[in-house]
């Protein structure tokens, strides 16, 4: 089945793919759970890559990887949101909303 395919060459839609999947894995680490300043860099920086990598996979024609990198993406500016919000003391509800709406505004956009 891969017999026809040339693995000395680059597979973008390989890169897409596992940076999808390592974007979105990472949500599972604590970094939602502390309230400072690098978890708020952190989280803003995954959602540039992310978007970064999606526009790239939308040139290269591989739609569904972009999917899941704006999906990824957009988790990423749920936490970044969250973040931003527990950092000027404000109530979970609020909290969750502003994720919310930063996750769907990143979405929408890409």
């Amino acid at each position: 089945m891969t017999a026809d395919r040339d693995t000395a060459t680059f597979q973008p839609a390989f890169v897409l793919w596992a940076s999808a999947a390592a974007l979105t894995a990472v949500m599972a680490l604590p970094a939602s759970r502390s309230r400072d300043a690098a978890s708020l860099v952190v989280g803003l920086l995954a959602c540039a890559v992310g978007t970064g990598l999606a526009w790239w996979a939308v040139r290269r024609g591989q739609r569904a990887v972009a999917t899941a990198l704006i999906a990824s993406a957009g988790l990423w500016a749920g936490l970044a949101g969250w973040v931003a919000t527990l950092l000027l003391n404000r109530v979970p509800v609020v909290a969750g909303a502003v994720a919310a709406l930063c996750a769907a505004l990143v979405t929408a956009g890409a």
